[in-house]
């Protein structure tokens, strides 16, 4: 390959995605038994790092693979691809616990890096058609940078200001002016046939923050701090409630559902929008909270948890990673459904044990109330399916067509 090799003391030099593309099609048919990582080093600044604790994230993580028999890409926005032998991958997990090591005093977890798809995981065997659209992706972005065309999500490191108290005053005026409908987007969680068409469960309405961004406050890195943007999604989940009321007064049957923090189901305004809220209605209203915002303060949680359930809504827990799945007991934390988010590393990832382990998982929480969410493909609904999941959530299930009813 013509990256730059681990295990050498040669200088690492830069390669552009048009490099690493190239080199990946030259693997098409000789891909058995390897596999690829991209450590998306420009989304860290979602995260709140700088470009200097950047740098010494990816060093770390790179001097880690340095034993290992393979070759580094390093691309225009600082992010980094490593392209290696599967036989290795306890070293590659061994590399990635030093990463997680690093960034524990920035309470990010590995967890967290798979389900934010910060650390992406291919095994080539399996996923090479996935890795090569994947990396022609990288290229395009690559080719649009250099044209001068900014891609704010590719590259985290730009000239955007940081969200700061006076612009986050400025856009709650604008919120709460704001006709959001054209910010606010959909999509089903539904059950599937055996010959994949779909049973709609529920719909769920969700803004984007990138949207916002560029409609409301061009020029400001709303994810910057991250104090102030958790209290921007407050200030979202009020105007998404709104949303939540009028779609599910449109239907006499159908669940609709929002993201919303456990901060809010304890507010003052939720409690308005509560007693404004028809009886029969609330039935229909699902409720989705984070996993990290519960598990940092399960007491809050338990108790915002039993005043929903009291009022008749229905209550999701969304945001799970493979690895936080262990902790979760639906019946235990009283949720109606549990949403498990698919990352492009779990197939690398099984073994008999952790296979057995997800299989009891999922008939712990009930295998009619565990949702697969992002499903970009059939593979992944087979996946969840052979290990008994029944719910699935996805670009891919939103192009599937739905079943008749009988």
């Amino acid at each position: 390959m013509k990256g730059a090799k681990t295990g050498s003391s040669e200088t690492v030099r830069r390669h552009k995605a048009s490099a690493l593309l190239a080199q990946v099609e030259r693997l098409k048919g000789r891909c058995m038994g390897r596999m690829a990582v991209h450590l998306r080093i420009s989304k860290l600044a979602d995260k709140g790092f700088n470009q200097h604790q950047a740098r010494i994230v990816s060093q770390v993580f790179e001097t880690s693979l340095n034993a290992l028999e393979g070759d580094f890409y390093h691309l225009h926005n600082q992010d980094l691809v490593f392209i290696g032998i599967s036989r290795q991958i306890k070293a590659l997990e061994a590399a990635e616990g030093k990463l997680a090591s690093l960034l524990e005093e920035h309470d990010v977890s590995l967890d967290t890096l798979r389900r934010e798809h910060i650390l992406l995981r291919f095994s080539l065997d399996l996923k090479y058609d996935v890795f090569l659209s994947h990396v022609r992706n990288l290229a395009v972005r690559e080719q649009r940078a250099h044209a001068g065309e900014r891609d704010a999500d590719d590259n985290g490191f730009d000239d955007r200001r940081p969200l700061d108290s006076k612009g986050l005053a400025e856009l709650e005026r604008l919120l709460e002016n704001a006709d959001i409908t054209d910010l606010v987007r959909q999509q089903s969680a539904c059950r599937l046939t055996d010959d994949l068409k779909t049973q709609r469960l529920f719909t769920e309405y969700f803004t984007s923050i990138r949207e916002v961004e560029r409609n409301l406050l061009p020029g400001t890195d709303l994810l910057d701090n991250r104090a102030l943007f958790k209290y921007l999604t407050q200030i979202l989940d009020l105007r998404m409630l709104v949303v939540l009321r009028h779609e599910a007064s449109r239907s006499s049957d159908e669940m609709v559902s929002i993201n919303i923090n456990v901060a809010t189901l304890l507010s003052q305004k939720f409690l308005k929008f509560d007693q404004e809220m028809p009886i029969g209605l609330r039935g229909r209203l699902m409720l989705e909270l984070q996993y990290d915002d519960v598990f940092s303060d399960l007491k809050n949680f338990a108790f915002a948890r039993d005043f929903a359930l009291q009022q008749g809504y229905r209550l999701c827990l969304d945001g799970i990673g493979l690895d936080g799945f262990s902790r979760i007991d639906r019946d235990h934390l009283k949720v109606d459904y549990v949403k498990l988010v698919w990352d492009d590393s779990w197939p690398s990832r099984f073994n008999n044990s952790v296979a057995r382990e997800l299989q009891s998982l999922v008939q712990r929480n009930g295998p009619d109330h565990t949702i697969l969410h992002r499903c970009q493909d059939e593979k992944v609904i087979r996946f969840g399916q052979k290990f008994g999941i029944q719910l699935f959530q996805g670009h891919y299930v939103d192009g599937l067509p739905r079943a008749r009813l009988r």
